[in-house]
């Protein structure tokens, strides 16, 4: 394979930041090709859509061949590659679809909405013979890797606590408000929080218990006080909401607290550290598109140049199980949960 050709299944608001990826790696000439875009909804081919993250809302579809009707598409046109931007409620379904038409997928996070639709989705990668890898996307923001590689250098010693944030208004925006129906999104945690959760496993591997409390507003599950616990430390909290005013921006924060250093990020900017007895200073790094760099690492995957150790679906599954079990723990009033429990 010379080169990759790329359909978009969904084009709401977090395509049009996957185009943008597409954008820049198709500048860069990496060998990846958009060939056509996918949408039951004509009137979103060019309609503006903002959503709670930067994304380039007017992003055009160009000369993409545009279609209603996913069988049509796949009956017209060379694909190898398709990259799901559907509500979380059709990622198994369509996932599964494409994977056994003989395609690659990227998907959208949340992987899925259970535990067991996310084994499916990866037992059915397995015996088609296809990649399948879901957009933790935080795993390829240079922010969230320069504290990983901070934090694996251990100059600053260990780290004693962590608070990460994810906190936005309730989505207005989505197809027929599937974000606000609890039983299709799965609420602020899955849906947001999911994020942070994965991130947190990145960083410091895996919780040995979980528990969470949530609140119920306009929508049930609209903000969650997470706790992940490990035996030995550290401490850890994710709170996610969706319960902010209309107009707050959109907020992801994080500080950490290391045995010699505290290290904080505002969501903008660069990474902060506070080293114990010396300066503040700015970590240096290169900004990046996050989503250009995970649709390049996929595609070097799919172009065999090296195998999928970074973000395997086998670790995004993981993640929705500890999404899971701080959904269980909220339902049961906080109760601690161990995260050896089986779904």
């Amino acid at each position: 394979m010379k080169e990759i050709r790329v359909a978009l299944l969904g084009y709401g608001g977090i395509a049009r930041a996957h185009m943008h990826g597409y954008d820049v790696l198709e500048k860069e000439g990496f060998p990846i090709h958009r060939v056509a875009l996918c949408d039951v909804d004509p009137e979103q081919f060019s309609a503006v859509q903002k959503i709670n993250i930067e994304a380039d809302g007017k992003q055009t579809t160009g000369s993409l061949h545009l279609y209603t009707d996913v069988d049509e598409m796949l009956a017209n046109e060379e694909i190898d590659l398709v990259d799901i931007c559907l509500p979380t409620y059709l990622h198994k379904d369509y996932a599964i679809r494409m994977l056994r038409a003989g395609k690659h997928v990227q998907c959208e996070k949340p992987m899925a909405l259970s535990y067991a639709d996310c084994a499916e989705m990866i037992a059915t990668a397995k015996e088609c013979g296809r990649h399948l890898m879901i957009g933790q996307c935080l795993r390829f923001n240079a922010n969230y890797l320069a504290l990983k590689a901070l934090i694996d250098e251990g100059r600053y010693g260990r780290v004693i606590s962590a608070s990460f944030e994810r906190l936005s208004a309730l989505p207005r925006w989505g197809f027929e408000g599937w974000f606000r129906d609890v039983k299709r999104s799965g609420g602020a945690l899955m849906d947001m929080g999911v994020h942070d959760v994965d991130m947190v496993r990145y960083l410091l591997g895996e919780p040995d218990a979980v528990s969470a409390i949530s609140v119920d507003m306009d929508m049930p599950k609209q903000s969650y006080t997470c706790r992940l616990l490990y035996k030995n430390g550290p401490f850890v909290t994710t709170q996610v909401s969706w319960c902010e005013a209309p107009g707050f921006p959109f907020s992801c924060p994080f500080h950490v607290t290391l045995e010699k250093a505290t290290v904080t990020w505002d969501g903008r900017g660069q990474v902060t550290v506070y080293p114990a007895g010396g300066e503040v200073y700015t970590l240096a790094y290169e900004q990046c598109d996050h989503m250009a760099e995970e649709i390049r690492y996929l595609g070097e995957v799919i172009l065999g140049m090296h195998e999928n150790k970074k973000n395997p679906p086998e670790s995004a599954m993981a993640t929705m199980k500890i999404v899971a079990l701080l959904d269980a723990s909220a339902a049961q009033g906080g109760q601690t949960l161990f995260t050896e429990k089986e779904l």
